[in-house]
């Protein structure tokens, strides 16, 4: 992953990248982190700043449709964002694109949330055959917000850095095939407590060579 130049990666000369875990429907710890992330820039200037969200905007928080619409109409001065399809949002578009089937399972591990920010009668849902509980689901959720869901990259690289969801990396990197892209709604999953550690926090890869600051 990093360049054979040098023992320490490094960024972008000149810019530096701020990249955010799972945010996952809390558009109130969203709007802090922004509100820091801002007053960071303002104390210590770049000439170009992106800003890589690493997946899971949405589901388990009460706020998924409006951290969407949030970052969907996100502008500000100087700063590039960056969206990486978690696996939240690649379950979401699966659903959407007509597996049905997956409307259950993705309940287990966060869509009801998801789907009562969107104003989704759960509970009515839940007793409706899969094409109707389709055709409910697709009805509440904005095609704005589909088309930004379906624009999300892959990975994302900044200098030295490959910023990509941790089912990617470990399955490059590690002994073992990556998981299903749903793994959260099993009991020991890895990945919930893996992504936990980067939830809501925010960190700085500036362009100075091994340097990595947590923000937030």
């Amino acid at each position: 992953m990093f360049s054979s130049s040098s023992s320490q990666p490094s960024g972008v000369s000149g810019q530096r990248a701020y990249v955010v875990g799972d945010i996952h429907g809390r558009l109130d710890l969203l709007d802090r982190l922004l509100d820091k992330l801002h007053a960071e820039l303002r104390e210590r200037p770049a000439d170009k700043t992106v800003l890589v969200f690493v997946g899971d905007l949405i589901d388990r928080g009460p706020s998924s449709a409006q951290v969407v619409e949030r970052l969907r109409t996100y502008r500000h001065p100087g700063v590039s964002p960056v969206f990486i399809l978690g696996n939240h949002e690649e379950v979401l578009l699966r659903i959407l694109g007509g597996d049905a089937e997956l409307i259950t399972k993705w309940r287990w591990f966060g869509g009801t949330q998801c789907l009562e920010s969107y104003g989704v009668d759960v509970a009515a849902l839940a007793s409706l055959d899969s094409a109707a509980a389709l055709a409910e689901v697709r009805q509440a959720i904005p095609s704005s917000h589909v088309e930004f869901l379906e624009s999300f990259v892959d990975s994302c690289r900044f200098g030295d850095y490959l910023f990509e969801p941790m089912r990617n990396a470990l399955g490059r990197y590690a002994m073992w095939a990556p998981p299903p892209i749903t793994p959260d709604w099993a009991d020991d999953s890895w990945a919930r407590g893996a992504a936990a550690l980067a939830t809501q926090r925010l960190f700085d890869f500036e362009s100075r060579p091994g340097e990595i600051r947590v923000v937030v």
